[in-house]
């Protein structure tokens, strides 16, 4: 069985540019049941413009050693997964310091009495940049970890009706920013379920969020009623939650919708479509819980900025997937409007397209070209940033648990911001060791 306790922090250290050391205490155990997949990378990137500037270009060699591990095992009492995409990078030409690009997520569900009682622990560690307008570079980054953990009570009254109690203590910490918080979260449902695919419930939330500097910010609650009914057919499911949701800030009051509907549809036995709408007031520890996520060999800071401004977020998706033995397409779409609360300077539209196309070539060679596209509107400044990356990937299989990569990119800024713009091209040579690779 996956046994793992969590407990990540941030360390802050001297310098700006440092990177966040982060400590995974407690142990490891994997089981023959687990599923396993990891891989060791070794590798250099020549970039022509690594400080992705406008002007005074200049290029860099970065030398990387990484490291991929997902984990996951469902048993009786455990329900467990980790994942980790972690890469330190040394720029030869001095561009920048030394830099431990890390993304890291694990969950952990332990049933203390099957069904009834179980206790949940949750941590989640990435990166953000600190400033919105500037490039995604090592100087605009900053690590954010989040920790939870609380207990999820199920109490059965006859054989339809549930009464679901959760509570929740979530910490979130900025290496940098000073929007440390901490939050005490509660819930309770009331399931009725009408088959054994479809329930019916009625949800109530209330969380609390104290800022570690209250004179600067405002500690504030914020409470929601909704509801939701969950289908499940041979070929799909579906969820949905209506309801209302209100935030307390200092005297103040704001009300809104809340909305969250999910529809998944498997098209055959090779595809899947979905599409999603998503509507509630958050804040930036929360939108980086939902939205992150954790890809092999990822270099990108995550789309969510940190501050201590409740907002309201409206978000909808659509996405489809086809997967093969010799050939794999997906491609995603979603549109979201972030409006805050309290100071609307960061109030933003973002529209974001991605695709990947990947194809088996032969016994040892496989390709994969991946596309992403966005567009961020502000609201007040009226500026435009269109970002664009393009990527072509080689993989030669040398043995089973040995391969080759070769990987180039294209990666662009347009802005109606004077001084923003941007280009670069990446050429990235890999070599991956799987040791637990199948054939």
């Amino acid at each position: 069985m996956v046994v793992f306790m969590i407990d990540l922090r941030l360390r802050r250290y001297s310098r700006i540019t440092a990177a966040a050391l982060f400590c995974l205490t407690g142990g490891l155990h994997i089981a023959h049941g687990a599923e396993v997949d990891v891989e060791f990378r070794l590798g250099g990137t020549y970039s022509d413009n690594a400080a992705r500037v406008n002007s005074n270009v200049t290029s860099d060699t970065i030398v990387s050693a990484g490291l991929w591990l997902d984990v996951s095992e469902i048993t009786k009492r455990f329900d467990g997964w980790l994942k980790a995409n972690i890469d330190h990078n040394v720029y030869t030409e001095d561009t920048f310091d030394d830099e431990t690009f890390a993304s890291f997520a694990g969950v952990a569900e332990v049933q203390l009495m099957p069904r009834v009682f179980s206790w949940v622990v949750a941590n989640r560690f990435d990166k953000l940049r600190t400033d919105p307008f500037q490039a995604d570079t090592p100087t605009n980054r900053e690590n954010v970890n989040r920790f939870s953990t609380g207990p999820n009570l199920n109490l059965r009254l006859g054989n339809v009706t549930v009464i679901r109690l959760d509570g929740r203590y979530k910490k979130t910490r900025y290496e940098i920013s000073d929007f440390d918080n901490d939050v005490l979260s509660g819930s309770i449902s009331l399931i009725r379920m009408l088959s054994a695919a479809r329930s019916i419930s009625l949800n109530v939330t209330a969380d609390r969020f104290e800022y570690d500097d209250s004179d600067l910010y405002s500690n504030f609650d914020l409470q929601s009623a909704s509801l939701a009914i969950q289908s499940r057919v041979s070929r799909g499911e579906l969820s949905a939650a209506i309801g209302v949701n209100q935030i307390h800030d200092n005297g103040i009051t704001f009300d809104g919708s809340l909305a969250n509907i999910t529809w998944n549809r498997k098209i055959s036995s090779a595809s899947s479509f979905s599409l999603g709408y998503d509507q509630r007031f958050s804040e930036s520890g929360d939108l980086f819980e939902r939205y992150q996520e954790i890809n092999k060999g990822n270099d990108t800071s995550l789309p969510v900025l940190g501050s201590a401004n409740p907002l309201e977020i409206s978000r909808s998706s659509v996405s489809y997937q086809f997967n093969k033995e010799r050939n794999g397409v997906s491609f995603s779409f979603s549109h979201s409007q972030l409006d805050y609360e309290m100071d609307d300077f960061l109030d933003r539209d973002i529209s974001a397209l991605r695709i990947n196309i990947q194809r088996k070539l032969g016994a040892a060679w496989h390709a994969r070209l991946g596309g992403r596209a966005s567009r961020t509107e502000y609201d007040q400044s009226e500026r435009e940033d269109d970002d664009l990356e393009l990527s072509l990937t080689i993989r030669r299989q040398l043995t089973r648990t040995l391969s080759v990569n070769l990987r180039a990119r294209y990666i662009e800024r347009d802005s109606n911001a004077a001084g923003f713009n941007y280009e670069e091209n990446r050429y990235t040579l890999q070599v991956v060791y799987a040791p637990r690779a199948q054939q």
